[in-house]
């Protein structure tokens, strides 16, 4: 409550509280961006602003772009499960495609959808007919020994998925509570603090 101080006859200091506590009063602070901050101040602030860029979906942008190669992550949990669940929307062989086409030859997912399809093709040989500029088919009578194999193939492709998405998921995590990418939004959004760090 809003106290106002007068004088009496005695020339006494009387306290009296004022009759509208709500009245409108201007603050006056100093503002300061980012880099006019001490030293100190800095890593407060950046202590402070940790899970700035992860207190939204941050992992959206991640889960359209495995949409589009026909993935769908239905959950992962980066901190003490480590794990990721993941289901295929198209034909195995397609995403595999899809995603080298999608991703850089350097990344690990990459790797892994080479390796299906070269281990997938040479199943088609072994138990097809054909030859290299035809193609090869599966013969009728090993449809079902192929699609066995098949089946553990695709297993195996979609288990190395699982694990790569979550190496993926941890990684941007990790970089997006790293202070670069603090800093990075600090200054993009022209963020102002107080002397002591506080946000503005």
């Amino acid at each position: 409550m809003a106290i106002q101080q007068i004088k009496n006859n005695n020339n006494e200091g009387v306290r009296f509280p004022l009759t509208n506590p709500n009245i409108m009063r201007t603050i006056e602070i100093q503002a300061y961006k980012f880099n006019e901050l001490d030293e100190q101040t800095k890593l407060q602030v950046i202590e402070d602003n940790i899970y700035i860029n992860v207190e939204f979906d941050w992992w959206d942008c991640t889960y359209e772009t495995l949409r589009e190669c026909g993935i769908k992550v239905n959950s992962f949990d980066i901190g003490r499960r480590q794990e990721c669940e993941i289901e295929f929307l198209e034909d195995r062989y397609e995403i595999a495609i899809n995603i080298i086409d999608t991703f850089g030859e350097a990344m690990d997912i990459v790797k892994g959808a080479k390796n299906f399809i070269k281990d997938r093709d040479a199943l088609v040989k072994k138990y097809g007919e054909g030859n290299d500029i035809d193609g090869y088919s599966v013969k009728d009578k090993f449809y079902d020994e192929f699609d066995d194999e098949e089946a553990d193939l695709t297993h195996e492709f979609q288990r190395e998925l699982s694990v790569e998405i979550l190496h993926w998921l941890r990684d941007e995590y990790e970089y997006l509570t790293s202070e670069e990418a603090i800093i990075e939004t600090i200054e993009a959004n022209e963020y102002e603090f107080t002397e002591e760090g506080k946000l503005i």
